[in-house]
């Protein structure tokens, strides 16, 4: 073995794989599942303000208590009626009035048990919401963030939070449905308006 061989110079390709290696360590050490610190803190700070609004616009609404009605029926063995004993199935959101029996059937009194619901629902809408847009900003964390934080503070937006309706429920089932969409079945996010042939200007 010559000289030359014997002792590889600091930036010869022997060393490249323990650099790589040193790189991707350093890089990981500075990030938690592939966000920066920095990017880190903002996503708290967005969540933080949104969850903190929609908890300070929480109301109750009456028509919120017509499922409860069916609700509390459901618990009681009539099955989800508005009357026991009775075939009339007057509610519109199954799904909802499901969810919200199954966690009531717990003990857990119906109205907190309807807002545990909802308050899910909003939180699947906001994190579908958020991989949607960071997918259109091409991985652009504070983009995306900001983006979010203007959707869930919209006073609208953020009372339907809660409510002991379904809003944010279907908010975020619709959203998950979209991700989904483009996630798995590989279709192409629209990143710029179409333009408009030169002709529909004359």
């Amino acid at each position: 073995m010559s000289d030359d061989q014997a002792i590889a110079p600091p930036n010869s390709p022997d060393r490249a794989p323990h650099n790589n290696a040193a790189s991707q360590l350093a890089a990981s050490a500075g990030s938690v599942l592939g966000y920066r610190w920095a990017e880190l803190a903002f996503l708290a700070t967005v969540l933080g303000i949104i969850a903190y609004l929609a908890a300070a616009n929480y109301f109750i609404q009456d028509d919120g208590f017509i499922t409860l009605r069916y609700v509390d029926h459901w618990l009681r063995g009539h099955g989800p009626v508005w009357y026991p004993d009775s075939t009339e199935f007057g509610y519109t959101n199954f799904l909802f009035m499901a969810l919200v029996t199954a966690v009531a059937a717990t003990g857990i009194d119906p109205v907190l048990a309807a807002g545990m619901v909802t308050y899910s629902g909003f939180l699947i809408a906001v994190v579908a919401a958020y991989q949607i847009a960071e997918r259109l900003n091409h991985g652009n964390v504070y983009a995306a963030g900001l983006t979010v934080l203007i959707i869930f503070t919209n006073y609208t937006v953020s009372s339907y939070a809660s409510g002991l309706l379904e809003t944010s429920l279907q908010l975020g089932l619709a959203l998950l449905t979209y991700l989904w969409a483009v996630s798995y079945t590989h279709l192409t996010l629209p990143t710029t308006l179409p333009r408009c042939s030169s002709r529909w200007w004359r």
